[in-house]
Order: structure tokens, then sequence, then C-alpha cells
């Protein structure tokens, strides 16, 4: 198990644009290592944030940073949002950190290709 306290990300929104990003960074290196954008929509009076992509370094993947990358994402991006929704076009990384995801969080959805995560109160293990 990786450490969280090692990484962090730091988020930005644009409310111009209605975009965000989330940068994954590896603190003890002081190195950004990944990101994290996407859109902001409003569907029925609630705000959604999409991913439109992500990108790891090629040196971390394979590692569980992915998957903490999306995780530290996620937790950060409810606190702005409704629901966090993933790409309908998923990449084998991706579509693999999507579905642990899925299994571990009993607020993650899968319908048709997208991934949904709903902001419930306290984000909580199956």
């Amino acid at each position: 198990m990786i450490p969280d306290d090692h990484f962090e990300v730091s988020f930005f929104i644009n409310h111009l644009d209605q975009t965000w990003e989330s940068t994954f960074r590896d603190v003890f290196v002081e190195k950004k290592i990944g990101s994290i954008d996407g859109e902001i929509q409003h569907e029925r009076g609630k705000k959604v944030f999409y991913v439109n992509q992500s990108d790891l370094e090629g040196d971390c993947q394979g590692k569980g940073l992915g998957y903490l990358m999306y995780l530290l994402t996620i937790k950060r991006a409810l606190q702005f949002c409704s629901e966090v929704r993933s790409s309908p076009q998923l990449n084998d990384y991706s579509r693999g950190v999507w579905k642990s995801l899925a299994k571990k969080f009993h607020n993650i959805e899968k319908k048709g290709d997208i991934y949904i995560v709903k902001k419930v109160d306290v984000l909580k293990e199956n």
C-alpha cells in the first residue's frame, strides 16, 4: 500500500470556462507526476464534474498511483460538486482504475460506458 501522505492533489476550477484540473504531485521529490482535467456541467440543478482526460507518468504506472490519483481527485472534486463522471472513452489504465474504485466504494456505479460517483456524507468502503 502506498502511503497517502507522500502524494497530494492541487485542484483548480476555472469558472469562466467551466473547466477543472487536478495536479497529482509526489511531495517528497516535489514533482508533478500526473493530472486529471475535465469540464463542469449543470444538470437538473446539480453541478457535475466530467473527466475529460488523465495522464500519469510512465514510470508511475502499474504501482497503484493512478488509483490514488483518481481517489484523491474525486474526494477533492466532491467538495465542489454533486457528482463526478468518467469519460465514456476510457483507455485500459483508466478503465482498470474506475473498476477498482467501483468495487471498493458503494457510491460509484456504472451506467453504460460511464462511471458515476455520487456525493455522500462519507466516502464509505463496501
